[in-house]
């Protein structure tokens, strides 16, 4: 299928149609989290997820694998999902997700989860990764490893400017 330029008045359309659906989705996640919720930490929606991975094959499991990694996951990161779950106070030190157990989930004692819940589809309720803040200078190293730069060439780039 040769694919068509979209008119502007059609992308913005589409938009539109994509909020009303991204909104409709996370009010269902919501839903399915706070009524659904067992004490395996699995609601309908996580052991349909384990239904389909277990029956899908080729590009029907790779969409749906690119559902939960870019969609899903995605919904339910975003800061308004995360306080309507855990609420505003709680939002700011916990994050709640949709994941697969996995070895180190398994590992970690202060989780309920055995080997047997490894591969399958549960609600994790975490505390946020604390980061530590940097300096000034420590950001600007980060930065010039990240870029590839040396001290040489951002002298030179100062050097030049005008």
């Amino acid at each position: 299928m040769k694919p068509t330029i979209l008119k502007t008045k059609e992308i913005i359309d589409k938009g539109i149609e994509t909020n009303t659906i991204d909104n409709n989705l996370s009010y269902n996640i919501k839903l399915d989290i706070t009524n659904g919720i067992d004490a395996k930490f699995q609601t309908p929606l996580t052991k349909e997820l384990d239904k389909q991975f277990e029956i899908l094959t080729d590009d029907k499991l790779a969409d749906l694998k690119a559902f939960v990694k870019e969609k899903l996951q995605v919904l339910i990161k975003k800061s308004g999902f995360q306080k309507g779950l855990l609420g505003e106070e709680k939002a700011k030190t916990h994050i709640v997700t949709i994941m697969k157990v996995n070895k180190p989930l398994v590992a970690d004692a202060g989780t309920p989860f055995k080997e047997e819940d490894r591969g399958s589809f549960r609600i994790i309720i975490k505390l946020k990764p604390i980061t530590e803040e940097l300096t000034f200078k420590e950001e600007l190293d980060k930065l010039m490893d990240r870029m590839g730069v040396t001290d040489a060439d951002v002298e030179l780039i100062l050097n030049n400017r005008k």
